[in-house]
């Protein structure tokens, strides 16, 4: 007899005999196909900020059977690096995220208090706080995300995505969605240059971002390079800084430090440029009357080397960080009709060129800005990531 795989016998005609071979096998097929899995309008690959800001933007266009996936469901990266850095964003802004679409609102509202949102309405909304009071909004928001009816979760990973007419697969699982959002985030960018110096040794971004985790890593008397000259790198000279008067550091740049400037109802360099805390730590440090402690060294000056700079200055130093951006978190797989496929975002939609049904979020893959005076920036924070997504959702959804 024809073997029937993992098919239960009682799906089965009763008077098996007198079926063909192939009708058992469409029968086969049938019963095994992604029909008999879970069936969701949208899946969210990622449950950070920015996941949660897309599954409450497409409940709120209509959607109402939602999977969010994510290993931990505690907001991501910023959670478990970042919480101790201080945001570059004003924390009313904040504020506003976390009641930004009805879903939220609705959450919040039904949320017994004092719980972080409270907490955060008592802060000065005009300056910035710390990350990790956000984070607990978000945490709050989460929790309330889980438990609203149609909104599954799954405590997992996602390595691969199967399209196949038009719905999407997790074969690992058994899900089915006409809908994918990717949101999974991105980790700082590893250079490597620390490994052609034997004397140096490799001081990770995130570590230099966490204060907490940074005693004790740099004994007195230590030299430190930092190559970078954004917001990251700036918190991170500032911590390592104010290990006191036996760390001196080296800051290798590019691109010269900037401000963001605030004008009538909008902020020039506010995707790239310094604020808040780092702002005002670069202003005081490095500004014209700069501190002995902290030597620059501009990597494109004229008649000068990058190589050679780092040849004649890394020997004298103890540790190294490495500032110079973000690279993506790996994404799933993604395979379209039996072809693996390349993704390529586009940043004014939120899709996937030439794939239907794959969009995607967050600082993986913000949108793309242009400001009055013409500066092409990449939109990144909370806030922005729910402008984007109010915008995009409906049409997500519609599709």
């Amino acid at each position: 007899m024809l073997a029937v795989s993992s098919v239960r016998l009682r799906a089965l005609p009763r008077n098996l005999s007198i079926c063909s071979v192939s009708q058992v096998r469409r029968l086969t097929m049938k019963l095994s196909s992604p029909q008999s899995s879970k069936v969701y309008d949208a899946v969210i690959i990622g449950a950070g900020p920015a996941g949660l800001t897309a599954a409450s933007s497409l409940i709120d266009a209509g959607l109402s059977r939602i999977c969010m996936v994510d290993p931990t469901f505690t907001a991501g990266r910023i959670h478990e690096k970042y919480r101790e850095v201080p945001s570059n964003t004003k924390t009313g802004l904040f504020v506003q995220w976390a009641t930004g679409t009805k879903t939220f609102a609705h959450i919040i509202k039904s949320a017994p208090g004092p719980n972080a949102y409270t907490k955060m309405l008592e802060l000065d909304q005009d300056t910035t706080c710390m990350l990790g009071d956000a984070v607990n909004v978000a945490q709050l928001l989460t929790d309330g995300m889980r438990k609203v009816p149609g909104i599954d979760s799954l405590a997992s990973e996602v390595r691969h995505l199967v399209r196949e007419g038009d719905v999407w697969r997790l074969p690992e699982h058994g899900v089915t969605s006409r809908k994918v959002v990717l949101a999974q985030g991105s980790r700082p960018r590893q250079f490597g240059l620390a490994d052609q110096y034997p004397n140096l040794q490799d001081l990770d971004l995130d570590t230099s971002l966490k204060p907490s985790a940074l005693k004790g890593q740099v004994p007195f008397g230590s030299r430190v390079g930092i190559i970078g000259s954004s917001h990251s790198a700036v918190l991170a000279m500032k911590n390592l800084y104010e290990l006191g008067e036996g760390v001196s550091l080296v800051n290798f740049y590019r691109s010269p430090l900037l401000y963001a400037e605030y004008k009538d109802g909008w902020i020039l360099y506010d995707n790239t440029g310094l604020k808040g805390v780092a702002a005002d730590w670069a202003r005081k440090v490095l500004g014209p009357e700069k501190d002995p402690r902290v030597r620059r060294i501009h990597l494109a000056a004229p008649g000068r080397k990058e190589q050679g700079i780092y040849d004649a200055e890394l020997p004298q130093c103890t540790h190294l960080v490495s500032a110079i951006g973000y690279d993506n978190n790996e994404p799933p797989k993604v395979e379209v009709d039996g072809r693996q496929v390349k993704l390529d975002f586009d940043p004014l939609t939120g899709r996937f060129k030439g794939v239907l049904g794959l969009y995607g979020s967050g600082i993986a893959y913000p949108e793309r800005v242009t400001d009055p005076v013409g500066n092409v920036e990449s939109a990144v924070g909370w806030m922005k990531f729910l402008r984007f997504c109010r915008r995009v959702a409906p049409e997500w959804a519609a599709e």
